[in-house]
């Protein structure tokens, strides 16, 4: 799935459980979400062109690392959006 479709599913899901009077900070928390997995594309190296691909969905989609992972980001998105 691409980034853009990850993102977008992962905000339709936070609209559809959310309390209408913050929609818009619960659908953006939803987005970033729904994006956080692939976050490791973002691993570049200037010696080694692939290295993303021997990393993409390696470690960030492992069933130990994304519940770790996904505390951390709610604790970051509920401490910088003050959503309550």
């Amino acid at each position: 799935m691409d980034p853009i479709t990850q993102g977008a599913v992962g905000a339709t899901f936070a609209q559809s459980t959310a309390n209408k009077n913050n929609i818009v900070q619960i659908t953006l928390i939803g987005f970033l979400a729904g994006l956080a997995p692939d976050l490791d594309a973002l691993i570049q190296s200037s010696d080694d062109p692939i290295v993303f691909l021997e990393y993409h969905r390696q470690f960030s989609h492992s069933l130990f690392l994304f519940p770790l992972a996904l505390c951390l980001l709610l604790f970051l998105f509920f401490l910088f959006l003050e959503v309550q």
